[in-house]
């Protein structure tokens, strides 16, 4: 199987100041990566909120498998998660288009990098 680096700027968010702060009044050098980790499956919204810029989000569950895509979000917006997700991962807008990511496609990420597993998805 192969892989596709997605980022080598990773910032990890696993606690509640760090969840709350996100992409928060930054501007991060692209390909950027921001990882919000969470002790168990959880069902939150995504605010905007003084994020200047579209990203795309990735939704995983507890074995990092995509169970939901945000392509696009737009700035000053909320999106509530259809799905429970144990780590939700933000990009840059148009990475989901650029590397044809798909639901039920694997996902690895470490604080060094994020990486697009390349396999068999869901249709």
């Amino acid at each position: 199987m192969s892989s596709i680096l997605l980022s080598n700027n990773v910032t990890v968010c696993d606690n509640m100041f760090k969840h709350g702060m996100g992409l928060t009044f930054r501007f991060p050098k692209k390909p950027f990566a921001y990882v919000f980790v969470f002790k168990k499956p959880v069902k939150l919204a995504i605010t905007m909120v003084f994020v200047f810029y579209p990203i795309d989000i990735l939704f995983l569950d507890n074995k990092n498998t995509i169970v939901e895509i945000v392509s696009s979000l737009r700035p000053f917006r909320n999106y509530f998660p259809k799905n429970y997700f144990s780590t939700f991962i933000e990009l840059p807008a148009d990475t989901v288009t650029k590397h044809n990511i798909k639901l039920g496609s694997k996902i690895s990420w470490s604080a060094n990098s994020v990486t697009l597993d390349r396999g068999v998805y869901k249709n």
